[in-house]
């Protein structure tokens, strides 16, 4: 039975009507950013290139891989300071396409990064430490500004989230503003009001809240019950990730025994990025309800659109379809996943209220949501199997790891390879190699020239990782040699 088109429309990629282009300024200058579409929408999210040498040989395939996505209109690139590598991986990208003959395209590409400050100094957060570290991101991504910059906050007990959060705000107003909008990410419904609050009342007019990130999916339903519907009424898009519970929402698990099951054949079969899920599976109805979900899925599946319709789709859809939600974060480490991201029906797959209520069901008879309570607060709990996977993760050092002395020396490297935009200068955002270099010199004298004095202490606290991970021969003789050359470099 092929169902009328009723509700979920994906857009088609940025020549969609719900993506207006960016029209050309009075100076001719093109607009680095496009207008955020209203229409729920597929956003690349980057946390797969982790562990991808940004510089190494390897480099080529996650940078192919964000092309691959961007002509295939997935505009938005989702990242964040803390990935290893992941900014300056969409750094590469980002010179590539300004430095092509199609820059122009550049217009239609939005970049959301998070700022995650470590659960150890969120007490000692400043203004300066925000603007420093803002700032390194612009100059990862070769940018003056970021479209959006994501606030993540491990623990609420902790005094200085409302001021970060005004410090974010303050970034985004201005004559030379290093953001232009600001998100949350990983959080309950209380605390999204409360920063939504703390933004509004900021210095120089303040900000409205422009995103909620968490994690939401048939598995996972929690935004539902408050999150969603205040995202709603506030007019701040909800954004999912995890929509296919990392992987375990597909055709390959139905009829499949339980993967956890003693001597199960299929427990080699899970990937790394389903573990969470599984075990969200797991602390609610079980392996076998969870079946019922996948049966759903694939019997509207079947309805829609038969064998060429994945289970994978209607799951995407539904979660595009829910109330507050303005999109869907895919992975996109590898190109081969594009296909079957996208895969024709995925863009035009509408679910009826009649389909939709049905996957509901399935969801909720199976345990959804789960686990109990508000959006994240479970993964903040470290005596739990989800708060202890995350536990690693709360005091990575943004600036110690990778070491930052080496992060600098390959961005200048990077530089020097890169060919200038077409018209040096001319895309209005995408400063020129020259201004790159001098940002570049001013973080490396911010870091490890001179005094610390004046940088705040959380930032005080990354300029101590990062000089005691210089090495003899990197203080004594590298560190003097690459200031030498990026003065150079700079004409300074």
């Amino acid at each position: 039975m092929q169902v009328k088109h009723q509700r979920v429309m994906l857009e088609r990629g940025a020549g969609s009507a719900t993506r207006p282009h960016t029209k050309r300024s009075r100076d001719k200058k093109l607009k680095v950013m496009a207008t955020p579409s209203t229409a729920p929408r597929l956003v690349m999210g980057l946390a797969g290139m982790v562990n991808f040498d940004p510089v190494a040989e390897k480099v080529v395939e996650p940078v192919a891989s964000i092309a691959a996505h961007v002509a295939a209109g997935i505009v938005d690139l989702d990242m964040a300071d803390m990935y290893p590598g992941v900014e300056e991986v969409a750094g590469a990208f980002l010179r590539g396409h300004f430095a092509s003959k199609a820059g122009a395209a550049a217009s239609d590409v939005r970049i959301l990064t998070k700022f995650v400050p470590d659960k150890k100094l969120l007490g000692a957060l400043d203004a300066p430490y925000v603007r420093r570290i803002v700032q390194r991101s612009c100059n990862r991504l070769g940018v003056d500004a970021v479209d959006r910059v994501q606030l993540h906050w491990w623990d609420y007990d902790a005094a200085g989230y409302e001021l970060v959060g005004a410090a974010l705000a303050s970034l985004a107003t201005g004559a030379a503003p290093l953001l232009r909008e600001v998100g949350l990410t990983n959080t309950d419904t209380p605390n999204a009001m409360k920063l939504a609050a703390a933004l509004a009342a900021a210095d120089g007019g303040g900000v409205p809240l422009s995103s909620v990130q968490v994690q939401f999916s048939l598995i996972d339903r929690r935004p539902s019950a408050t999150l969603a519907p205040y995202c709603a009424s506030a007019g701040a898009e909800l954004l999912a990730y995890g929509a296919l519970g990392g992987g375990l929402l597909a055709d390959k698990w139905l009829g499949k025994a339980d993967p956890t099951a003693e001597g199960s054949a299929t427990k080699e079969d899970v990937p790394r990025s389903a573990g969470k899920y599984l075990a969200l599976v797991l602390a609610g109805g079980g392996w076998a309800p969870f079946q019922a979900t996948l049966a759903a899925c694939r019997a509207v599946a079947t309805e829609l659109g038969g064998a060429d319709v994945t289970v994978a789709q209607v799951a995407l859809a539904w979660v595009l379809a829910q109330p507050g939600v303005g999109g869907a974060i895919v992975g996109g480490a590898h190109p081969r996943h594009l296909p079957s991201t996208l895969a024709g029906k995925t863009l035009s797959l509408s679910l009826s209220p009649e389909q939709l209520a049905r996957l509901s069901g399935a969801a909720e008879a199976a345990g959804g949501a789960v686990p109990a309570g508000d959006c994240y607060t479970i993964e903040r709990d470290v005596s739990t199997p989800s708060g202890a996977a995350l536990a690693p993760w709360t005091d990575v050092g943004t600036l110690g790891k990778p070491p930052h002395f080496e992060e600098l020396k390959r961005r200048t490297a990077e530089l020097e390879k890169t060919p200038p935009p077409p018209a040096d200068g001319a895309i209005a955002g995408v400063p020129s190699r020259v201004v790159l270099w001098r940002r570049t010199l001013e973080e490396l004298q911010q870091n490890f020239g001179g005094s610390a004095d004046g940088a705040g202490a959380g930032y005080a606290a990354h300029i101590e990782v990062s000089r005691a991970a210089l090495s003899a021969q990197q203080r004594d003789a590298e560190l003097p040699a690459l200031e030498s050359k990026l003065r150079g470099l700079a004409g300074l």
